[in-house]
């Protein structure tokens, strides 16, 4: 969907929960489906919004305002949502609630706080029993993504591979992004040996590693 699309689609459903805000108390669970559905309007387009801020940034274009207000007001739906879902025992809803909870953590980069919300997503859609319209896959791609931007590859590919058990077909986009993140893990292994002193950059480059202590066990 376009960014404007998006925009468009937050607005029909600001109109829709006015309308709906007159005829349901805020308990409802029905008002708190409709809370659902604009939460994620707005977090949808503010990811739209980012990549569009980081392609501004990357042409040295102008960079318009940000989208911190509509992930507040998300934030606040989902929060009286996730309230009457857990009093109703909704698990199918809860488990979209805290979903769309870790997305804009993940937006702010608070990379741990969103795998948390991710980790309950999973709990709750687990007590689906299949029921759910929310993938266990979906979510160990979005917590594959916040151990990759904290760096922790090797959790990054755990989740990446508990991604392929859950697919009966082979993924050759999920393949390659594996090796790509296993790539990242050797680089960085790679620059913290180098910072150890226990290779020189010629060394790792070349991938001729020479054990100095195995030379000290030698003159002994």
């Amino acid at each position: 969907m376009a960014h404007n699309e998006y925009d468009m689609a937050s607005e029909v459903y600001s109109e829709v929960l006015s309308a709906a805000e007159n005829i349901y108390d805020q308990n409802d669970p029905n008002l708190c489906k409709i809370y659902l559905e604009y939460a994620a309007s707005l977090i949808r387009g503010s990811e739209e919004h980012f990549v569009n801020e980081l392609e501004k940034m990357v042409s040295k274009r102008t960079v318009g305002s940000s989208r911190d207000d509509d992930l507040n007001i998300a934030w606040d739906v989902l929060e009286i949502s996730k309230s009457v879902f857990i009093a109703n025992k909704d698990h199918n809803d809860l488990a979209q609630t805290f979903y769309l909870l870790g997305d804009i953590l993940l937006l702010n980069n608070d990379f741990t706080g969103a795998i948390t919300e991710y980790v309950s997503s999973i709990v709750e859609i687990k007590k689906c029993a299949g029921k759910n319209t929310l993938s266990e896959s979906e979510v160990f791609y979005k917590m594959a993504t916040c151990y990759e931007f904290m760096e922790e590859y090797e959790k990054c590919v755990e989740f990446l591979i508990k991604m392929k058990g859950i697919s009966r077909e082979v993924d050759e986009e999920l393949n390659c992004k594996i090796k790509e993140v296993l790539y990242k893990k050797g680089e960085k292994e790679k620059k913290e040996k180098i910072a150890r002193g226990e290779v020189t950059e010629e060394e790792s480059e070349s991938g001729e590693v020479i054990d100095i202590n195995m030379n000290k066990r030698q003159k002994e």
